[in-house]
């Protein structure tokens, strides 16, 4: 199965890659909490423009699908994974 990952597209028109699930990331506020999201082996998300790419801390894989950088300008791609 192929994830394909992104967020924070701000008007940017691009190619998706070929995938199963298309995750669009965007601001966690309001949809649960924290506590609530401590459970899930992958979280990814957006909006942190600077902080793209992959980060993993104990068991928990952390992905910033973020498009764009800090200028607002598209420099990062969508990420795949595969699983």
């Amino acid at each position: 199965m192929k994830l394909v990952c992104f967020s924070d597209v701000h008007g940017y028109d691009f190619d998706l890659p070929d995938g199963d699930v298309l995750i669009f990331a965007c601001d966690f506020g309001g949809f649960g909490s924290e506590d609530e999201a401590i459970k899930f082996k992958y979280h990814i998300f957006g909006h942190i423009h600077q902080g793209y790419g992959k980060k993993v801390v104990g068991k928990k894989t952390y992905l910033n699908v973020s498009l764009v950088n800090d200028l607002y300008y598209m420099v990062n791609k969508p990420v795949v994974i595969e699983l």
